[in-house]
């Protein structure tokens, strides 16, 4: 069994090794005999939330993640801080397996929380988790990129504070615009469109 000390305030934590090792290279390495943490079976993850660790946990576990069971409604919006979070988490421990599963249920989320439903797609708080904790070119950003590119409003952009998101969705919608023939060149040509 594994102790983790999770959090500032040391939340204790308790798992079976086969499990932490079986998915993450960050324990792999972290429990190996020539390390201290390997020897005592005690790991520090002092900058690390208990809950959020707990809910890696019951995904290790077999218990799905807390979204598991949220299903359409408009109010569900916050899911996407929740599995921003364990994106980031997944990272910090370089989990593959579950940073592909969370980015399985944001695009469920996103099917489920369409146009229809008056825009539910993650927003400023998970787009910060992700851009901070992702290197350029991470799944995840693009997929955040192409959720506001295929699907966004222009209203949104107004919510986002993250500037490296912004610079990738311009640059994305620009491509997008390019590659699909839309008529801006000829309004353009004609100048009457911004006359004053």
């Amino acid at each position: 069994m594994i102790i983790l000390l999770v959090g500032p305030d040391e939340h204790e934590l308790v798992a079976h090794e086969d499990y932490l090792v079986r998915h993450s290279a960050f324990f792999q390495a972290a429990l190996k005999q020539e390390w201290a943490e390997g020897q005592t079976h005690t790991i520090k993850l002092p900058e690390e939330k208990p809950d959020l660790v707990a809910f890696y946990l019951d995904w290790l576990y077999g218990k799905g993640l807390p979204t598991d069971s949220t299903k359409r409604d408009s109010r569900n919006g916050k899911v996407y801080d929740v599995l921003a979070d364990l994106y980031a988490l997944g990272e910090r421990l370089q989990d593959d397996k579950i940073r592909n599963i969370i980015i399985d249920e944001v695009v469920r989320f996103s099917n489920l929380f369409g146009r229809e439903t008056g825009r539910n797609y993650p927003l400023d708080y998970a787009i910060i988790t992700i851009y901070e904790t992702t290197t350029a070119g991470s799944p995840a950003r693009r997929l955040l990129v192409e959720l506001f590119v295929t699907d966004g409003e222009a209203k949104w952009v107004r919510e986002i504070s993250q500037p490296e998101f912004l610079c990738d969705l311009a640059t994305a919608s620009m491509a997008e615009l390019h590659n699909s023939g839309l008529p801006c060149r000829f309004r353009r040509v004609l100048g009457k469109d911004y006359h004053v």
